[in-house]
């Protein structure tokens, strides 16, 4: 019992070899922890001959962590049936024509991707090149299907996409996995922003995009879109607001409390001064209307603050628990309150008639949030569902790359159900008015779940 306990912390904590910048595998060997995990996990790790073999042996430890610490596996077996022993299957048949350690990265990224868990994925490394590429397209989902609202020069605002690499758009579409999605929905939203965006480890861009479209003329052409490298981050930003606000209707006295994020650079106290400032630029008003549609999530700090800003009484933060790897029976839900928050300055937030814009961009802690008012009962959803996106990360370190992977280890249950069983993860909040925007809107740029809100406004 005592070796379970250390094994289980050691790799959770990801003890092994510091990684290095070199992109080359070569040589490999297994951390001094791993014969200890590997007997206890049921994985028989050795001093693989080559990279290919190291490869493989790591996949295999990789298929066992996820099997065994992955909290929402039978949920998403359940609703979005992944097969976890066939992704990495395939993972391994990848990984055997991979010789760095760029193409190796690309392969873990793609294999959790594919299991469907926002959070289950491959996290960045300062030592691993990495580059961004744009095509500087943007391109929307509407109810006539993909609509180019900003073009590049051969593919054009207007122009409809109707296949990707002679495959039909739709299809295509379900195969680009960059960044892990929780539900469908989620999973849309951003295999739309990588035709215009994406990441790569190593030198070698992203193929370029064969696309067929068709213009506003009815024409139908083929288009060679190539990626172009981003330029780098500028260091010293210019620092964005993470809460904003604006007067929408002074007649109707209503206002708008943008919150972008939870992060906010990882400070607390910044997104605080932020709202504050938000807050004393809209005064009083009769209306509030909170949109949360592209917060992305960050610290849970923040979030529960603000929701103690717009709750009139205690209400249920939470509902989560921890699942036992090695446990035969699940652990109990347990509950986490938030109470309004006492000073009187926020009485002019509270005191409002509340709305809330949600949809799959809010995601993590913005998931968290939207449940919890949701289930206060404090406002109307206005937009699409949220991301379904929750699970409490834990980074584990792989033995032989160093590559570091998230596994969500936690499960949520959305706040206010009748039963601990309703988990939020895959679901998501769901909005009291469904609202997903036609052709025209999109082309025009108009705000439809915003557009929606005020005409319910009296």
């Amino acid at each position: 019992m005592h070796l379970r306990r250390a094994v289980m912390f050691l790799a959770v904590i990801g003890c092994g070899p510091s990684p290095a910048p070199s992109v080359k595998v070569e040589a490999p060997r297994p951390a001094p922890s791993a014969p200890a995990a590997s007997a206890e996990v049921g994985i028989r790790l050795t001093r693989p001959a080559s990279a290919r073999d190291a490869h493989r042996e790591e996949l295999d430890y990789l298929e066992q962590l996820v099997d065994l610490w992955w909290a929402a596996r039978d949920r998403h077996r359940e609703i979005h049936k992944i097969d976890v022993h066939a992704t990495f299957a395939d993972a391994r048949s990848l990984a055997a024509r991979c010789d760095d350690l760029p193409c190796y990265a690309n392969v873990v990224r793609t294999a959790l991707c594919r299991l469907g868990d926002g959070h289950l994925r491959l996290e960045p490394e300062w030592w691993l090149p990495t580059k961004r590429y744009h095509t500087g397209l943007r391109v929307e989902e509407t109810p006539d299907g993909a609509i180019v609202v900003k073009g590049n020069g051969s593919v054009h605002a207007g122009d409809r996409l109707k296949s990707i690499g002679f495959e039909p758009f739709e299809e295509r579409l379900r195969t680009i996995c960059e960044t892990p999605g929780s539900t469908l929905a989620q999973r849309r939203l951003l295999a739309f922003a990588a035709l215009g965006e994406r990441t790569s480890f190593g030198e070698v861009p992203p193929a370029p995009l064969e696309l067929h479209v068709v213009g506003r003329d009815g024409a139908l052409r083929l288009v060679t879109v190539p990626w172009e490298a981003s330029p780098s981050a500028v260091s010293a930003r210019v620092r964005t607001a993470c809460v904003e606000s604006r007067i929408l209707d002074k007649k109707r006295r209503i206002g708008l409390l943008s919150v972008r994020t939870f992060w906010c650079d990882g400070n607390a106290d910044a997104f605080k001064a932020d709202t504050k400032r938000a807050a004393t630029a809209l005064g009083t008003v009769d209306h509030l209307i909170v949109d949360v549609r592209d917060n992305g999530g960050g610290l849970d700090e923040p979030a529960r603050w603000l929701a103690s800003l717009l709750v009139r009484e205690r209400t249920e933060w939470m509902r989560f628990r921890h699942p036992r790897p090695y446990a035969e029976r699940s652990t109990k839900f347990f509950r986490d309150h938030v109470d309004p928050a006492p000073d009187k300055e926020w009485e002019k937030l509270r005191s409002a008639r509340q709305w809330a814009l949600i949809g799959p961009g809010c995601f993590s802690t913005c998931d968290t949030f939207a449940s919890a008012i949701r289930g206060a009962k404090i406002a109307t959803f206005v937009g699409r569902a949220t991301a379904g996106g929750v699970g409490n990360p834990t980074r584990f370190r792989l033995p032989y790359s160093g590559l570091t992977v998230s596994i969500p280890v936690s499960l949520y249950a959305v706040v206010g159900s009748e039963s601990s069983d309703e988990l939020l993860e895959g679901l998501g909040t769901w909005p009291h008015e469904h609202v997903f925007p036609t052709t025209e809107q999109v082309e025009k740029g108009e705000d439809a779940a915003l557009q929606m809100t005020l005409s319910l406004i009296p």
